[in-house]
Parts: C-alpha cells; sequence; structure tokens
C-alpha cells in the first residue's frame, strides 16, 4: 500500500497577508470614489453658459485654422450638457499616427481649450477625441480635465 501524506494547510500568515492586501485594496477604491464625488463640483448649466462655449469654440476654431492642424481635426463642437467639454472629431489620418504622437497633440489641443475656455481653471476644461463613425478615441479622464489619454 502506498503510505500516502496529507496536504500541508496553509499558514495563517500566507492568507492573513491576501486578506490584508484585499482589504486594503478595497479600502482605497472607496476613498478614491469618496474623493471624486466630494470634489463634484458640477453646477447648473445655465444657457449663458452655453453660448458663452459656443463663442470659446469659435475661438478654439480659429486658432486652429492651420492647414497642418484641420488635416488631423474634422469638427469641434461644444455639447450642450456640459459646456465645458469640448468635443472633437478625428479625422483617419490621426490613427495612423504613433501613439505618443496622438497624446502631445491631443495634450496640445486640451491646452488651447483650457486657456481659451477656463485660464484660471484649466482643468474643468476637458476634451473628447471620437473618430468619423462616433468611436471615443481619446479624451479627458474623470479625474481632471488635463489628464489625457488616447487609444493604442
Amino acid at each position: 500500500m502506498e503510505n500516502i501524506s496529507p496536504q500541508p494547510k496553509r499558514g495563517f500568515f500566507k492568507s492573513a497577508t491576501w486578506g490584508c492586501l484585499g482589504l486594503l485594496f478595497g479600502l482605497g477604491a472607496l476613498l478614491t470614489l469618496f474623493i471624486v464625488f466630494l470634489n463634484d463640483k458640477s453646477k447648473p448649466i445655465s444657457p449663458q453658459s452655453v453660448e458663452v462655449s459656443r463663442q470659446h469654440v469659435e475661438q478654439f476654431r480659429a486658432t486652429f485654422s492651420a492647414p497642418e492642424i484641420k488635416v488631423y481635426i474634422a469638427n469641434v463642437t461644444v455639447a450642450d450638457a456640459n459646456p465645458d467639454n469640448l468635443k472633437v472629431t478625428v479625422t483617419q489620418r490621426w490613427h495612423y499616427q504613433p501613439k505618443a504622437v496622438r497624446l502631445q497633440m491631443a495634450q496640445m489641443v486640451w491646452k488651447a481649450w483650457a486657456a481659451i475656455h477656463s485660464p484660471t481653471e484649466p482643468d474643468t476644461a476637458r476634451i473628447t477625441l471620437r473618430d468619423t463613425v462616433g468611436n471615443e478615441v481619446g479624451g479627458s479622464k474623470m479625474w481632471g480635465g488635463s489628464f489625457i489619454w488616447v487609444n493604442d
């Protein structure tokens, strides 16, 4: 007959370590959500703010009227629901650029929009980048307008 030895039990230290790490991760996630919701500076949208944003969009269009930029940006609008958010439609050429170049272009677009729309509070100015079909390909992250991302 074979002598089968029982499997050693997992030690308390290993299970406690993983349990503590999971607890810390969960608490960190909850704290992050709590901070985000406490810092929500949403304000009621007035028709005047939408009109001012439209004027800012016209200023932005004048800034980016160079032919070198127009090959990458097809259209620029502001959302009625959130006048701080600039919706930028990019052309097909945008996708052929390396990710680093697209990220730098997106950051340049955000800096220009922030300087025009909210120079005293630049992180309230946000951008959303979409392709010609409407797929989101980049823009500002939820933490602030200056946190820009683009697709791989």
